[in-house]
């Protein structure tokens, strides 16, 4: 389930922004609940169940009152928990704790016409849905496309005016392609695959990430993400051995199975106190040595006790949460 979330005000381009989502075959809810109304907890409810957040910031998302915290607040809730993306509606500038991917609609109309749809169509618009498409299903979002996409258009367009009247059509087709493929900054098949299959908060495998596409698309978003590596303390379990001699007097009238009693009494002695798990006794290289004493045979028992056992240690980790 994807949801969509915007204040009051921005009842009408919420709406169209769910269209588009539905018209894509997305689940979407549009939250419609006011912040602070009688229906918000119902809503924050619903933020924290769903796969995916779309954040609408406008001015009135930014505004000073009540309502505006409150919708402020479950925003940066859903951030934090990484299941948000943004949508810039106006010319806003989110909170800087929103670390959550943006895509901007303020300065493109959600159903363009004219030359805006000879140039661009409404890329900025499949932006946002292919972008809430990745987050439901639990990859990161490709960064948005559309403005380098409208860059490109608008260069060719302006090239053609001085390239047509001097190459043939084929040729100059051909160097357009050529040039699109050249700036267009999408990510490849085997980089999107690597980024999708990276384990949560892994900053080894980010890491490695870098330096497998150096150059990539995803560079910067896995820098920052390095950049901002929490340090913590983790409790690992390491495997450990110790040996305990273990010595029977004849005197005790001691039998091998008296011997391996024996050796579990001294492992369990032996990391008494230490907090370990998963003991494990192996008593071996007995020798017996034995002595006839009238009708009696008295003997000695000597061997090893192997204790293997698990330990607790505390290692400095360091999380990038993706």
């Amino acid at each position: 389930m994807i949801t969509l979330f915007a204040m009051p005000e921005d009842r009408s381009k919420a709406e169209a922004i769910v269209d588009a989502m539905v018209t894509d075959d997305l689940d979407v809810w549009n939250e419609t609940a006011i912040p602070g109304g009688s229906q918000w907890s119902e809503a924050l409810v619903r933020t924290k169940n769903t796969k995916c957040l779309v954040i609408c910031w406008s001015e009135a998302a930014l505004a000073d009152t009540m309502e505006g915290k409150l919708f402020r607040e479950a925003a940066l809730d859903g951030c934090r928990q990484g299941r948000a993306i943004g949508a810039l509606l106006d010319q806003v500038n989110p909170p800087e704790s929103f670390a959550c991917t943006l895509y901007n609609l303020a300065s493109w109309r959600l159903n363009p016409g004219g030359w805006r749809r000879f140039l661009i169509g409404d890329a900025y618009l499949r932006d946002l849905v292919q972008a809430a498409r990745f987050k439901q299903a639990n990859r990161d979002p490709a960064p948005p496309s559309a403005p380098r996409k409208l860059f490109l258009r608008q260069a060719a367009v302006l090239s053609s005016a001085v390239i047509v009247p001097m190459v043939a059509l084929a040729s100059f087709t051909d160097v357009l392609l050529n040039f699109e493929r050249r700036i267009a900054e999408q990510p490849s098949a085997k980089e999107q695959a690597a980024w999708d299959a990276l384990p949560s908060g892994s900053c080894a495998a980010l890491r490695d990430f870098v330096s497998e596409f150096d150059d990539g698309v995803y560079r910067d978003r896995a820098d920052a993400l390095l950049g901002a590596a929490v340090p913590s303390k983790e409790t690992v379990w390491a495997s450990r051995v110790l040996d305990d001699e273990i010595y029977l007097s004849h005197s005790s009238g001691s039998r091998e199975s008296d011997a391996e009693v024996e050796g579990k009494r001294r492992c369990e002695l032996l990391v008494q106190g230490m907090g370990v798990r998963n003991l494990q006794v192996k008593v071996s290289a007995f020798r017996q040595d034995c002595q006839s004493i009238g009708s009696d045979q008295l003997c000695d028992w000597r061997g090893t006790a192997t204790c293997s056992f698990e330990e607790p240690q505390t290692v400095d980790v360091e999380t990038c949460n993706l």
